[in-house]
């Protein structure tokens, strides 16, 4: 399609600008110079999508953001949290992400999920967002990228309005969650916690980078930590530390999994006090009483490594307080369970 010449001048300016800027302020001093150059071709790209879709007026601007590319300080810096986290990945622990799933459980009107598709050759992009209106306008963005045809990437995308709590993310390899997004309204330890019960779905070898202002770790043993960057800058008001995880341990069924959310809730409102499930359908062994069905099997997965959090933890005797101790109930679920 021709292009008129004011287009073309403003198309050469943002490309110029974004190498120039990108090479030399990429914020990571441990990520050699050839990630970098492969780091800014893809924001050069990620830059132009965006830009492309606002002036065909399918796409809003961020506010406050940069008059010629519509992004923010804020767009810039979770692209380059995720580029240097792919890179820790990729030179830590030897993998990459080709054909592998990509969720970003936190949303951004599709911006992550696009920039996670110039990063990586993902086969799946998936991004919840929080409203119609965000999840209609990450729909155009990915189905632009997709259409302009200006890079070599092929994979499918889907956007979705649920939560990260009410939908199912277990085929991820790997997660994008920014805690603070929320921590206006919910406490982040508590979102946290929510995250490692539904995480704990995924199959081993799934990779979690959560964003948050905790500076301790809060996901249990089940999770090995891979790399942490504290005081990552966002924006002026902003400043998070980048948390990298691996899940060690096997997937938890999901119905199981609610099951021992129900065990362990109704622990909290009955004490610790030995009682029995009266259903007949499926006997549980609780504190020892009881038998358990004999067709259930037992997950490879290891309950009593790390204790469950609990409000507890978050808001009893301050930032640093321990997690309480095991219950008698969650070491008899731990050796129900053959662990």
């Amino acid at each position: 399609q021709p292009v008129s010449r004011c287009e073309e001048e403003t198309n050469k300016r943002r490309k110029g600008r974004s190498r120039v800027h990108v090479a030399n302020m990429f914020p990571f001093s441990d990520v050699g110079r050839g990630h970098v150059i492969q780091t800014a071709r893809a924001f050069e790209e990620f830059e132009s999508t965006v830009a492309h879709c606002i002036d065909l007026g399918i796409y809003t601007a961020a506010v406050g953001g940069d008059e010629e590319t519509g992004l923010a300080e804020s767009d810039m810096s979770y692209f380059y949290v995720l580029a240097r986290s792919l890179e820790m990945i990729a030179s830590i622990e030897e993998i990459n992400f080709k054909h592998g799933v990509f969720y970003d459980l936190s949303g951004s009107c599709g911006r992550l999920g696009l920039g996670a598709a110039l990063l990586e050759h993902f086969a799946k992009v998936e991004c919840l967002e929080g409203t119609k209106e965000h999840g209609e306008e990450a729909e155009h963005l990915m189905k632009e990228f997709l259409l302009r045809g200006t890079h070599d990437r092929d994979f499918d995308y889907m956007v979705n309005t649920k939560s990260f709590m009410s939908h199912k993310w277990a085929d991820a390899d790997l997660v994008f969650f920014d805690s603070t997004l929320f921590n206006t309204y919910i406490d982040e330890g508590t979102l946290v916690d929510e995250l490692q019960k539904q995480a704990e779905g995924c199959a081993a070898g799934t990779y979690i980078i959560l964003l948050t202002t905790w500076k301790k770790n809060l996901l249990n043993e089940d999770f090995k930590v891979v790399t942490i960057d504290r005081n990552r800058r966002i924006d002026t008001e902003k400043t998070v530390n980048v948390w990298i995880y691996r899940k060690v341990s096997a997937a938890v069924d999901y119905k199981k999994l609610k099951e021992m959310e129900r065990l362990l809730k109704e622990d909290e409102e009955r004490g610790t006090h030995a009682h029995v499930d009266q259903r007949t359908s499926d006997k549980l062994l609780v504190d020892g009483i009881g038998l358990p069905p004999a067709n259930l099997k037992s997950p490879s997965h290891d309950f009593t490594v790390g204790t469950p959090m609990t409000p507890s933890h978050f808001f009893g005797g301050g930032g640093d307080s321990p997690q309480v101790s095991p219950t008698p109930k969650s070491k008899a679920m731990g050796a129900f369970f053959g662990l």
